[in-house]
Parts: structure tokens; sequence; C-alpha cells
């Protein structure tokens, strides 16, 4: 027996619906603002800042984990070869996202994608450098998708769900058996970091 493509549209449709209500979040407060950032490679080159500078001490001081969706202030401090704390405002730069310095010396980091990224502060002709590992985001958007659209009563699908953050980011999301809508007498079998099996 087959399973007609209509029946089997409607059944995704169905699982997406019930996973994007239980799976969405509701998100607030996202980064939309006017600021112009930097965002350059900060190599090979001299900055601003003492021109006595011999240290930078970057806090936090990393790696530092980050989602994606949020943002992150760095404090950048100066030293002399002496070890004295001196005046200035460094000059920041990313190797990813961006920076916005907020006077003296701290900056806030806006990431975007996900992966591991660098933060560098720079005064005179001395650097300083924080690793930034980007994480998934909240939840944005989901998408369902199997690996057949047409198929027999004896045969199974693969379905995954996919999460995307607000940023474009995705992953494979999880969704436990108890959160799955299936039609009366078929079952559906999930495991962490695989595809959930949907046996008609």
């Amino acid at each position: 027996m087959k399973i007609s493509r209509t029946y089997f549209s409607a059944f995704l449709l169905s699982i997406l619906i019930l996973v994007s209500t239980s799976y969405i979040p509701i998100l607030s407060d996202q980064l939309e603002n006017g600021i112009e950032y930097e965002s350059e490679n900060a190599s090979a080159r001299t900055c601003s800042g003492p021109a006595n500078t011999d240290s930078i001490i970057i806090l936090p001081p990393g790696p530092v984990t980050l989602p994606a969706d949020q943002s992150r202030l760095f404090n950048a401090t100066i030293y002399n070869s002496d070890g004295i704390l001196l005046g200035g405002t460094p000059d920041w730069s990313v190797s990813e996202g961006s920076i916005a310095p907020q006077g003296g010396s701290e900056a806030i980091y806006y990431p975007n994608l996900i992966g591991n990224h660098t933060v560098w502060a720079c005064s005179a002709e001395v650097t300083a450098s924080v690793q930034v590992i980007v994480t998934l985001g909240a939840t944005q958007s989901i998408n369902l998708s199997g690996n057949k659209e047409n198929l027999s009563a004896d045969e199974v699908v693969q379905l995954t769900v996919t999460e995307f953050d607000i940023r474009g980011n995705s992953g494979t999301m999880f969704v436990p058996s108890s959160d799955w809508t299936i039609p009366e007498g078929s079952s559906i079998h999930v495991q962490p970091g695989q595809s959930a099996i949907w046996t008609p």
C-alpha cells in the first residue's frame, strides 16, 4: 500500500506546527542599533594609545563562550614595562562580527556566525587577543524535513528538525517523542544526535 504524497505532506505540516509552537521562544531585546562598528584584522600596524605601552590585559581573558544572539563587554588595560597602569584608549578589532568601543578601556563585541573567533585590543605596537567561541543562539525558527515523500506501508521515514537563530545559524534540534504528533497506529523513535524514525 502506498501512502499518498498529500497525506504525508499533511503529516509533516502537523508535526512542524506542533514543534514550532513548543520550541520557538519569545525573543526580546535583540541587538538592533545604529552604532557603526569596527571590523578589521589587527596585525602588523601601529595603533593609538600610549607610546610606552608594554603589555595589554583583556578581561574576561578567554576562551569566552558566547551565543550568537548575545553580546559581551570586554575591558583592556594598558601597562608600561614597570607594570604601571597607563591611561589611554586601545584600538579594537575582531575576526568576525562587530565591536563597538564604549570609550576608555571598554568595548562590546557582537558576534554573527558560530565558530571560533578573535577579539583584539591594540595600543602603540602591542596587541593582545582573546578567543571567543560563538555558539547557536536562541531558536528563532525551525524546519522539518524527511528523506522520503512517497513510501510503502512497510517503509520508514527519517525526519530531521533543524533550528535557526536570529543570525541565520543552524543546527539539528532534538525533539523528544512526547512532543511529536503522529497518525494513529504509527510510531516514532527518537535518539539524541540522530534523525527521528517514523514507522507508519
